[in-house]
């Protein structure tokens, strides 16, 4: 039982970029992903300082790393073409990113939830130091399988003002995209502060004269 290990994977640690002297193995809560990937593909001397010159001996044993990575990925989510991890040098910083087909790169914190736990679990494959038994609680969360959509359409209810509106016009309201679209996490939202209109970090994106009007709108 001493090697059983439990992962608690959360999105906002495997979003996190980290620094040079980042830990090189993977959190419980999937912090360190792409310090640990980049310690797997390259080493951590492969980190040099600005202004010198990294040494590319390995190059071919990173590029088969990452294939790997992204040909395990690729074998769960349909959209993956690359994976890899971005050294900033003047910043200090590891950033993953997961290439899609259309050879758009996209960094660790535009992924999704699924994608990121994926990812996690084929790195920590890779790891010679993650050995012993991986327990996860509820490992469905985050993946969602079935169809997938690349589009979506919408339509007024029926017998309302906006269902007569000339044809080709499409309204909704902004106050309820902004509640659907939500920039903000339901723990820091103010306390009292239900409507969107009564949100002061979103009374710069309602541009009406009146705020009162939202409530009978």
């Amino acid at each position: 039982m001493q090697s059983w290990r439990l992962l608690q994977l959360e999105p906002s640690a495997l979003r996190r970029p980290d620094d040079f002297k980042a830990p090189t193995r993977l959190g419980n809560d999937g912090a360190h992903l792409p310090a640990t990937l980049y310690e797997l593909a390259h080493g951590r001397s492969s980190i040099q300082p600005p202004g010198q010159v990294a040494d590319r001996s390995r190059n071919g044993e990173s590029a088969q790393v990452y294939a790997q990575v992204a040909n395990r990925l690729a074998q769960l989510i349909d959209d993956v073409y690359t994976v890899h991890v971005d050294p900033d040098e003047k910043r200090e910083l590891l950033t993953l990113y997961v290439t899609g087909r259309d050879h758009t790169p996209h960094p660790a914190r535009a992924l999704s939830d699924g994608t990121l736990r994926f990812l996690a679990l084929a790195v920590a494959e890779l790891d010679p130091e993650s050995q012993g038994l991986l327990c996860l609680e509820e490992p469905e969360n985050g993946i969602h399988q079935g169809k997938r959509f690349n589009r979506v359409s919408f339509a007024a209810l029926p017998d309302t003002w906006r269902e007569k509106a000339p044809e080709g016009t499409n309204t909704v309201s902004r106050g309820k995209l902004l509640a659907y679209l939500n920039p903000i996490p339901p723990p820091e939202r103010e306390v009292g502060q239900r409507r969107v209109a009564d949100r002061s970090d979103l009374q710069m994106l309602l541009p009406f004269a009146d705020q009162a009007s939202l409530g009978s709108s």
